[in-house]
Formats: structure tokens, sequence, C-alpha cells
């Protein structure tokens, strides 16, 4: 009886010590995803975008700008212990060739900026490197013609379908 007693105690004491399972597959709709909170729209992006290269550019005033696309909206969806997360924002792209420090250019290169509900700005650095295996996604974004951007790059082997 104790032995018994015994090995179903140790059974749920080791039960409880196992990763838990999480789901493989997740579903969200657009209902929701229209739903998030992006924040105000950032009409004034381009002199906000402007004003951060002009203080971290090494020549700002010879620096060439396009930009490729205004703000839209993206969801970034990624997976934690607690389940499926998300983060709304508005992300513009740029592309930038400015000097370095040679006084050479160093050719066209990609730049996405988040703009979070409060007005924060940042930089989500160099994403030129176009390579599926390590950040296409952020390309896509910035070529994507989709009402919002869902960017599921973060998780994993997880499917996540988009419903209406």
């Amino acid at each position: 009886m104790k032995t018994k007693y015994l090995a179903a105690v140790s059974a749920l004491l080791l039960a409880g010590c196992m990763p838990q399972m999480l789901p493989q597959h997740y579903q969200i709709s657009m209902r929701e995803v229209r739903a998030e909170n992006y924040g105000e729209y950032p009409k004034d992006y381009q002199q906000r975008i402007r004003q951060y290269l002009d203080n971290t550019l090494l020549d700002a005033g010879s620096a060439r700008v396009r930009f490729t696309t205004p703000p839209r909206k993206v969801l970034q969806l990624w997976r934690t212990q607690a389940g499926l997360q998300s983060k709304a924002y508005y992300a513009a792209c740029v592309e930038v060739n400015a000097k370095n420090a040679y006084g050479g250019y160093t050719g066209w290169q990609t730049h996405r900026y988040r703009f979070h509900k409060g007005g924060l700005m940042e930089d989500e650095k160099n994403l030129s490197v176009y390579d599926p295996d390590f950040g296409g996604t952020d390309f896509a974004a910035c070529t994507s013609r989709d009402e919002i951007f869902i960017d599921t790059e973060s998780v994993g082997n997880v499917q996540v379908n988009i419903v209406p």
C-alpha cells in the first residue's frame, strides 16, 4: 500500500516538474487584429526620422533618404510560456545612403522605424539583409500590401491561423 502511495505521489511530483506543453496551433481573428491599440498615426514621421538621422549619422547633411512606405500598422506576435503575446505599433520603412568616416557612401540600407503608443520612436537598425532565414519578415513588412502586417517571425515553429 505504501509503495503504491509513494509511486502515485512521486508521479505527481514529477509531472509538476515537467515543462508545460504549449499549444502548437493558435488562431487569431482579423477582428482582434483591427481592435488592437496601435496608438496615434505619426503624421510627422518624416520630420522625426530626419531628426533622428541628423542626431546619429556622421555627415547627416549629405545623407540621401528615400521614404519607401508611410507608417502602417504592424502587429508583432511572439510565444511565451503564458501563450501568444502581441505588440501593436506603426512602422515606416526608409532607405538611407549615408557617408562613412572615410567620406564614401555606404550604399542604400533599409531601416524600419517603429512608432509606439505614446509617440516613442525606435530604429530597428539595418534590415538590408534579406536572407529568409534571418529576418526576412522585416523586409516583407516593407513591401506587403496587407491592411495590417502581421509579424509571426518570433512564434517559432508554431502555426498561427488568421481568420476573418
